[in-house]
């Protein structure tokens, strides 16, 4: 069967959560992405600040995260992980399955040193958006941490129209709070310029955390379509 899946990620040491900007909204016929591109590090030893693409495309596989990904010198790896858990062409709800477990049976661990490290324990999580089609578009958003959770779309809490934010969005919060704007700002603007509306206004509002370029990816039936690639080739 037939799959595409996504990951929001970032590369490197430790990195905060909140340090990036990651939306997605869910439809029945299509899921879309949208990512900054800015990298901050963060532990004892720092390395310096840089650019990422943060929606990865392998084919019909892709993967990425927000939030703490690996260790320089341990044996976490969300990457390794996801290859690993995402390696054949299973159903999409086997692969989220079969993620969640390799990724929960060593993150408790993994979290502890991050912490041990100098990563602030408030920070200290991984969050991953999981998208593919089953015959309908699909969406679990995995969270890591303190404590885990899931969310999964169509489900209770998204059945047919949901945005899920990843890291930093109290700026994005603001505008679609305001006069019920969330539920016209996608007509208004189209989904891919209402997403870069919205990041770009997160990034005026924390340039120390979230910076572009920005990317937004479209997932439909056909496959992964790149509407505005950013710094993702």
């Amino acid at each position: 069967m037939r799959k595409a899946i996504l990951l929001i990620t970032l590369l490197f040491t430790w990195t905060r959560s909140q340090a990036t900007t990651i939306l997605v909204l869910y439809t029945p016929n299509a899921v879309f992405f949208g990512a900054d591109s800015r990298l901050v590090i963060e532990g004892r030893q720092r390395a310096e600040d840089g650019t990422v693409c943060k929606i990865h495309i392998s084919d019909n596989l892709v993967w990425a995260s927000a939030g703490l990904l690996a260790e320089a010198a341990g044996p976490f790896d969300l990457r390794t992980i996801a290859a690993h858990a995402l390696r054949d062409d299973s159903s999409f709800r086997s692969a989220v399955r079969r993620l969640k477990s390799d990724v929960a049976s060593q993150y408790q661990a993994f979290r502890n040193r991050a912490i041990e490290d100098g990563v602030n324990p408030t920070t200290a999580n991984t969050n991953i958006a999981i998208s593919g089609f089953d015959k309908h578009a699909r969406l679990t958003v995995l969270h890591f941490g303190r404590s885990d959770s899931r969310i999964s779309c169509p489900g209770k809490k998204c059945p047919e129209f949901g945005l899920e934010e990843l890291g930093e969005h109290r700026r994005i919060d603001s505008i679609l709070n305001k006069d019920g704007y969330f539920y016209r700002i996608w007509k208004e603007k189209g989904i891919p310029a209402a997403f870069r509306y919205l990041i770009s206004a997160e990034e005026a509002a924390r340039p120390q955390t979230v910076g572009g370029p920005i990317s937004v990816l479209q997932l439909d039936k056909t496959g992964p379509h790149w509407i505005y690639p950013g710094v993702c080739k």
